[in-house]
């Protein structure tokens, strides 16, 4: 994965923040002006990594659905 927002090919003005850890995205949205909403899955700790694995754009901005990353 690069590491700068990659951008859908098909409509370059919007973020495609999938595969980031929520922090990361929230962090780059915030730089280019998008607002975002977490909804989170399921329960993690205060140090459990949780990555964004969906997207959808609701009424001018993002819902990034987390979930949390379990290594076992």
């Amino acid at each position: 994965m690069p590491g700068d927002v990659r951008f859908l090919l098909d409509e370059p003005e919007k973020v495609d923040l999938v595969g980031f850890e929520w922090e990361e995205a929230e962090s780059r949205a915030a730089e280019m002006g998008v607002a975002v909403v977490r909804v989170a899955l399921g329960e993690s700790g205060p140090d459990t990594p949780c990555r964004v694995i969906r997207q959808v754009e609701r009424d001018g901005r993002l819902e990034l659905v987390t979930a949390p990353e379990a290594w076992g």
